[in-house]
């Protein structure tokens, strides 16, 4: 090591200008490099790639490449413009044919009219033939009515429906509700009503009614970096002009695509924020300290160069940075900046006291130099270890931050030696080398020893106990920014709309498989919403038994009743029954579906329902006006019972292209199934319901996956590989220690503040309320890189000179105090990151460091034996220089 020292020694007070431009040509070299140099801020790319959950969505991907849709939540200040919001949006949005393949946003009733009999069972056919063999307004109301009370008497006698019933049910009233409003209108809606009466509502509501989900397929996968955010910005601004173009209406965005173009968006804001304020932030504490312009400046120049160079090697090896790495500039920052200031103030603390320039850079570099270097190495050593990990987070966080604090390291020793003796830094010899009040603090905690080491354990005692009421956050959407709209309206889906805004897959390669998991999933209480082939294409099988039902009701049909008139008395009184149905469905009704869809046919906030409306209308309505909307009535469902009948055997090729293209892979050999949970899943993931969820669905088929499950397989190898990295780390730096200060006991004081510091910043988390994540557990293994150095520091010098506690502590104590207050605000500024997850990374860190120092102030004294000597002197080994003057 001293054989190092002394040639960074001779080459840069020998040759600095030719250091400085070999350091230069490096920076351009590698500084082009970093052009190549992209950004995945996206958690899928950090998965485990060997995990089953991982392998399996990858295979979807590879069949299914826009299987994840953008989900457009549309609102409306009334029914009829809702429903025009949804179709002027699908409209224009097909438009944007390089961004968008397919817009669904209802079911789609030319197949519904054609084909719907196929997809009921038999003795609902045979239902649907009674109720049609009578296409008269009265007696069609009438067996609606009849169906309402049966549901009606099923929920008294305590019979559980299934999920998929209720949708049914709650479909079903406001396509009859739907229906009322088109005989109140102007415009000539009834051919829409009758659809709706008779198929229920074709789109996705929320149980309020007011909002529907429109699922937009996209051209590219969540993976296509370079496409998520234009294509995502194309549709906001196609939806945005809408909104400008038409009153009372909105569109809100959301689905992983949403939510991974504003991760992008929000950490490339962030990073710029939180290296602006971590820059200035230091940039004012090292004036504050050496009260000159110039030593900022001298500690940012090789700092940043070294980083400069760090990127172009990780451009060169990795290629990327990932959603943690990006913030790495930062981290390094406040790493680099400690090797600059020890340097400098070692410097500094030699010129005080009227060294020249040469033996102060002399005296720097061999008595404080090994110092630094033992610390960046055992930094370094620490983060290169976690590239054992087997994870690719871990692996590039290890690389981007080792090679950053060994590029910043060889900068520092190279580049700054190399200006400070170009340099006419007159005033440095004026820097006040010591802080006597660190000094004092340190021999006051070695006098009175004891009593210090019962508070400390104390103190440990009661913040530490908290640990154990630390959680841990799988709620990915908890790491997003507050008020993000994409988030917000995630969480929200559970509640309006009662499911997921997140479904699982699972891919099969027959038929077959589809309909036996759909089939055992309809009847699980947990899930809302199966989406699959099946459910528009059924078994042949079953085809076939269907189409012999409807050729019975054919006959049926072929004899329909002849159009008769009813009075508005019989109509009114048929309305009223409806009515009354209705209301008894309402009281008993015991979910909020069921209530909100029985709501929309009574008052509400004095505003009358559509049958109130129709109730007063049909009272004023001419006896002609009146008959003809009931001739019309009787013709249009008469053709659409004609229309139902011409239903056939139904093979792949018969279903409509945009839902073909969701369920079915391009070459026709892979099928895709979507479950839905009646919950948020993000927000129940780590609690029985969640874990429920899925064991439930991967007994059924272990190939089930989704960003869900393996983002839980995530979670739960970070904590798994966190602890194990832990313990290789301490492992790692221990040994190190144990190699330079050839002694256990320095080696184990050196660590002993780390441990406490680890142990009260868990402590710490727990008292402020803040829960461990995936992001802000990497604090722990960069605390014990980070945390170690101080030790070092105090430690090499107190074992290298014959200075007192009080002189050591008081010099390497003020080059200590002010890299730990660098560290802390470029740690601090990530607090300020609106990403919430960088955001409690920043405060994890910021506790871990400023603990590590105070305890390596107050603890190692402890253990430390006072001396007598007070003169500063080099070992009998230190190189001598026979240049005397101050430069």
């Amino acid at each position: 090591m001293k054989r190092f020292f002394a040639f960074v020694f001779r080459a840069t007070t020998t040759k600095p200008k030719t250091v400085l431009a070999i350091s230069l040509l490096v920076t351009i070299l590698l500084g082009f490099a970093t052009v190549g140099l992209k950004m995945e801020v996206s958690w899928v790319g950090l998965t485990p790639k060997d995990h089953p959950s991982v392998k399996q969505y990858d295979n979807i991907m590879e069949h299914f490449s826009t299987m994840n849709n953008i989900i457009v939540i549309v609102e409306a200040d009334n029914p009829a413009k809702l429903d025009q919001a949804v179709e002027t949006a699908k409209e224009r949005l097909l438009q944007l044919d390089e961004y968008v393949q397919s817009v669904s946003a209802q079911v789609n009733e030319d197949f519904l009219i054609k084909n719907g009999l196929m997809l009921l069972d038999e003795n609902v056919i045979e239902m649907t033939g009674m109720a049609l063999s009578d296409p008269n307004i009265d007696r069609y109301l009438s067996f609606m009515n009849m169906n309402y009370t049966g549901v009606s008497n099923q929920i008294q006698e305590g019979n559980v429906m299934t999920v998929q019933e209720e949708q049914g049910i709650a479909s079903s009233l406001m396509g009859m509700d739907w229906f009322f409003h088109s005989l109140l209108v102007e415009e000539n809606e009834i051919e829409t009503g009758v659809n709706r009466l008779v198929f229920g509502d074709p789109y996705t509501r929320s149980i309020d009614g007011t909002q529907i989900v429109m699922m937009v397929q996209p051209t590219f996968d969540i993976t296509d970096f370079e496409k998520v955010a234009p294509g995502v910005n194309a549709i906001e601004a196609e939806l945005v002009q809408i909104e400008k173009e038409v009153s009372g209406i909105s569109y809100g965005l959301t689905g992983m695509h949403v939510v991974g173009k504003d991760e992008l968006e929000i950490t490339e804001s962030d990073s710029h924020l939180t290296t602006i304020i971590a820059m200035v932030g230091i940039f004012i504490v090292l004036y504050m300290a050496f009260r000159m312009i110039s030593v900022p400046i001298l500690a940012f120049i090789p700092l940043l160069i070294g980083v400069i160079w760090d990127f172009g090697i990780v451009s060169l090896v990795i290629g990327r940075l990932n959603i943690i790495t990006v913030f790495t500039f930062v981290i390094l920052i406040g790493l680099g900046i400690d090797f600059s200031l020890h340097l400098l103030s070692g410097f500094t603390e030699k010129r005080s006291k009227g060294a020249g320039k040469k033996e102060s850079l002399e005296y720097t570099l061999l008595k404080v130099g090994p110092s630094i270097l033992i610390g960046a190495l055992s930094t370094a050593f620490a983060f290169f270890v976690m590239m054992t990990s087997s994870l690719d987070m871990l692996k590039e966080l290890g690389f981007v931050m080792g090679s950053g604090i060994l590029t910043t390291v060889l900068a520092v020793f190279f580049i700054l030696p190399s200006i400070l003796i170009l340099g006419k830094q007159k005033n440095l010899s004026k820097v006040k080398g010591e802080y006597k009040l660190l000094g004092k603090t340190a021999s006051f905690s070695h006098r009175y020893r004891f009593v210090v080491l019962c508070v400390v354990i104390v103190f440990i005692g009661i913040i530490g106990f908290k640990s154990t009421d630390n959680e841990f956050d799988l709620n990915m959407l908890n790491l997003e920014p507050k008020g993000l709209e994409s988030v917000e309206l995630m969480e929200k889906m559970s509640e309006d709309f009662g499911m997921s805004s997140e479904g699982l897959l699972v891919e099969q390669d027959s038929l077959e498989d589809i309909y036996k998991l759909s089939e055992q999933l309809k009847d699980k209480e947990s899930v809302s919403a199966v989406m699959s082939i099946a459910d528009i294409l059924p078994d042949v099988e079953v085809q076939e038994q269907r189409m012999q039902t409807i050729g019975k009701i054919e006959q049926v049909l072929s004899q329909q009743m002849p159009y008769r008139s009813v009075t508005k008395g019989e109509f009114l009184q048929g309305l009223e029954d409806i009515e009354q149905t209705i209301q008894t469905l309402y009281e008993h009704a015991e979910t909020d579906r069921l209530k909100q869809a029985s709501k929309l046919f009574f008052e509400n906030g004095g505003q009358p329902s559509n049958l109130n409306l129709l109730m007063d209308r049909t009272n004023s309505t001419s006896i002609e006006q009146f008959e003809q909307m009931q001739l019309e009535f009787y013709t249009l469902l008469q053709s659409k019972s004609q229309q139902m009948l011409e239903a056939k055997i139904l093979v792949v090729d018969d279903l409509p292209s945009d839902l073909k293209s969701q369920l079915v892979s391009e070459d026709g050999k892979h099928f895709l199934l979507t479950a839905y949970p009646n919950f948020d899943i993000w927000e129940e993931l780590k609690n029985e319901k969640g874990e429920n969820f899925i064991h439930m669905l991967q007994e059924l088929d272990p190939g089930f996956t989704g960003t869900p499950i393996f983002m839980k397989a995530l979670y739960d190898s970070v904590k798994d590989e966190i602890v194990k990295t832990g313990i290789l780390v301490l492992l790692v730096l221990f040994t190190i220690l144990l190699l330079h200060f050839r002694s256990f006991k320095y080696a184990l004081l050196a660590f002993l503040p780390l441990i406490m510091a680890l142990v009260l910043t868990s402590g710490m988390m727990g008292w402020l309320g803040l829960k461990w994540n995936i992001l802000n557990v990497l604090a722990l293994p960069l605390i014990i890189g980070i945390g170690v150095d101080d030790g070092v520091h105090l430690l090499h010098r107190y074992k290298s000179t014959n200075q007192s506690i009080i002189e050591v502590f008081s010099s390497v104590g003020r080059a200590i105090l002010i890299t730990t207050l660098t560290t802390m605000i470029a740690f601090g500024s990530l607090m300020l990151a609106s990403y919430r997850g960088l955001s409690s990374l920043g405060t994890a860190l910021f506790i871990g460091v400023g603990f590590a120092f105070l305890l390596s102030i107050s603890v190692l004294p402890i253990f430390l034996k006072e001396r007598e000597t007070t003169s500063l002197k080099l070992d009998n080994n230190s190189v001598k220089t026979t240049e005397q003057h101050k430069g």
